[in-house]
């Protein structure tokens, strides 16, 4: 924490202009108590002399607030804040919201911290530097990653998943062909073999934008053999689906639902295949 400025002055500065002040007070006490029958010691060109120190020090004070390097700007001092035209209570919010634990990565996040204006903001932004950590961080911030679609991934993205290799990835491809495409996301969970915990990660990557077009078929007309095709249905509860339309007739997806082991939860798969 640099020393407590008193006109924006260094602390050598600051001794130096109190002791010209002190030469001048003596000087000028000594003028006017002095009786005029006397000369005055001190002279006109002793002002002169007081005055130009005076414009040295306040010159060397103008170019050492001309000369400003960048900074990144989470670690502004005091000093640095003057130099800049910062006021103090901007300077104290930047100071609070770091001692909690925030940190600045942009122009404009310094801006909402310290709520300076904007005229002030073009005229510091220059000298602001960032480190390449942070850079990186904004950018992946506001550049989301674009998902690819499911129902057009290749074994190579498929792959590209971290828990799939080759073999899962052929599977993954069987079973999008034997489904006519993937109608939901959570059709990935039924895949045989592939975790919980690598499906996560796998829709961490790819998405289902628009369900795949599939033709449904009649259970009224719909024959033995092409019920057995069917996903979700074996032949046996194809062969179990077909008696109950036969004493029926007018059977629906949900009464065959109900003829197949775990029917709840079957038919809204049905649903998908058969109207």
């Amino acid at each position: 924490m640099p020393h407590p400025r008193f006109f924006g002055l260094s602390f050598r500065k600051q001794g130096a202009l109190f002791f010209l002040l002190l030469l001048i007070f003596l000087a000028t006490s000594y003028l006017f108590y002095k009786p005029s029958s006397q000369e005055p010691r001190v002279k006109i060109e002793t002002y002169s002399v007081f005055q130009k120190e005076w414009d040295s020090l306040m010159h060397e004070e103008k170019k050492e607030r001309s000369r400003i390097t960048t900074f990144n700007p989470n670690f502004l001092t005091d000093y640095r804040a003057y130099t800049l035209g910062i006021s103090l209570e901007a300077a104290d919010r930047l100071k609070a919201f770091r001692a909690g634990g925030g940190f600045v990565n942009s122009a404009r996040a310094f801006q909402e911290v310290t709520q300076i204006p904007d005229s002030t903001l073009r005229r510091i932004q220059p000298y602001f530097k960032f480190p390449e950590f942070q850079k990186r961080a904004l950018v992946q911030k506001v550049t989301p990653k674009v998902k690819k679609e499911i129902n057009a991934a290749t074994a190579e993205d498929l792959e590209a998943v971290r828990g799939i290799g080759k073999v899962l990835a052929e599977r993954i491809l069987k079973y999008r062909n034997l489904l006519q495409g993937f109608s939901t996301l959570e059709q990935c969970y039924e895949v045989y073999g592939l975790d919980s915990l690598v499906v996560k990660r796998l829709l961490e990557q790819f998405t289902l934008t628009e369900p795949p077009f599939i033709k449904k078929v009649a259970i009224q007309t719909i024959s033995l053999e092409e019920l057995a095709k069917l996903p979700y249905i074996n032949y046996d509860e194809a062969r179990k689906i077909i008696a109950l339309r036969t004493r029926t007739r007018n059977i629906t997806v949900e009464e065959a639902a109900k003829v197949i082991h775990d029917s709840q939860k079957k038919l809204n798969r049905l649903k998908l295949y058969l109207y």
